[in-house]
């Protein structure tokens, strides 16, 4: 009876994000590379927005051309890196994210588990509907509303 308990509670467990603690290097995985997509998620928004700003100051500068209607003095081209390393892009101010730890925990029935993030973090993130749900459910009631929706009658003109 006793294994019946350890299975319910590994399985409520499981619910709240709280595994066994055979399975941290399959967890601590799992959360590198999640860290690994939010990085590159905002590395690419900044560059995004780098890339922007950029195309704003040329369409700038070549208004100003045509305006004076005289090219602006152009700089020297900047001397070439050594070691032959070319650069992988600007250098944006990224924040670098970090991994989030692995917390231990022991249950009432003194089995040993991991919490894969804070329990604060663990309910926010089970409490509040994602965007993807969110963008789900407009769609469910922008199809239903037209389901709903009866077409009215044209008038015909009446002929007097």
């Amino acid at each position: 009876m006793n294994e019946f308990y350890n299975d319910f509670e590994a399985d409520i467990a499981g619910s709240y994000q709280i595994f066994k603690e055979d399975r941290r290097e399959e967890i601590e995985e799992k959360l590198r590379l999640e860290t690994e997509k939010k990085q590159e998620k905002l590395q690419a928004e900044a560059l995004a927005k780098h890339e922007a700003e950029q195309a704003d100051e040329e369409k700038k500068r070549l208004a100003e051309e045509a305006k004076t209607g005289k090219a602006p003095a152009k700089g020297k081209a900047p001397p070439a890196k050594k070691g032959g390393k070319e650069a992988a892009g600007p250098d944006l101010d990224v924040p670098q994210l970090e991994v989030p730890q692995v917390t231990p925990f022991s249950s009432e029935m003194e089995n040993s588990y991991i919490r894969e993030r804070p329990l604060m973090e663990i309910i926010e993130k089970l409490m509040i509907p994602q965007e993807e749900e969110e963008e789900e459910k407009d769609e469910a009631v922008d199809e239903d509303d037209v389901a709903n929706t009866t077409p009215m009658p044209e008038e015909k003109p009446s002929g007097k």
